[in-house]
């Protein structure tokens, strides 16, 4: 008997919540991610469980390796290629930010620098992605935003590993701090320009991580 195909819904919802895991970063180089594990942990079939699998593995999240799904291990290259797409991506959506956010918008943005310098590691990473979150939404694309949050997404686990690095928090803050002023003052360039920065550090921490024993 024929398993009756899976609600879209049902797949949908299992595929974002394992995209919500790969943004947290639970997923290391390695690990593996199967059919029967997936159903029974959401309490499905194998069907919609394979489904969301194949999904990611065509987001690029995931590599299908006989009967399971394997997180592949990020290389030197991997990394040097995914960001040179991050680099047309996030300059261009800190551009239209400062282009079509409202005054109100940006003077809100603007507040989530207050005490900034001050916050321990954890809570700096969460306001982290709070701002970069705030900015991408304010570009008012939504396709631009899906592509940056797949980027961002595939290489949160390793990402992980160089956010509790002092210096790397130290001009994070800085960097974001000179984003956010730029954007309230819409200076599009200069929004622009630090960006880059921001995605040239992220990637020489990714790359260095990489080399690390």
């Amino acid at each position: 008997m024929n398993e009756p195909s899976p609600s879209p819904d049902l797949r949908s919802r299992i595929h974002r919540d394992l995209r919500r895991r790969f943004a947290e970063g639970r997923y290391g180089d390695g690990d593996l991610l199967t059919e029967q594990g997936i159903a029974d942990e959401f309490g499905v079939s194998r069907t919609p469980a394979r489904e969301a699998l194949g999904m990611l593995a065509n987001d690029g999240f995931l590599l299908q390796e006989g009967r399971g799904f394997v997180v592949p291990k990020w290389r030197s290259e991997d990394i040097a290629l995914t960001f040179e797409v991050r680099a047309r991506l996030e300059p261009a959506a800190a551009r239209f930010a400062a282009e079509r956010a409202s005054d109100a918008e940006l003077a809100a943005l603007g507040a989530l620098l207050e005490g900034l310098e001050d916050l321990d590691d954890d809570a700096y990473i969460e306001a982290n992605r709070t701002i970069r979150a705030t900015v991408f939404r304010l570009a008012r694309n939504r396709p631009l935003l899906a592509a940056i949050e797949t980027f961002e997404q595939q290489t949160a686990h390793i990402r992980q590993k160089t956010l509790h690095d002092r210096r790397n928090i130290a001009l994070s803050k800085r960097l974001n701090r000179r984003l956010v002023e730029a954007l309230m003052r819409r200076d599009v360039v200069e929004a622009e320009r630090t960006l880059e920065q921001m995605l040239q550090a992220a990637q020489v921490s990714l790359q260095m991580t990489l080399i690390a024993p």
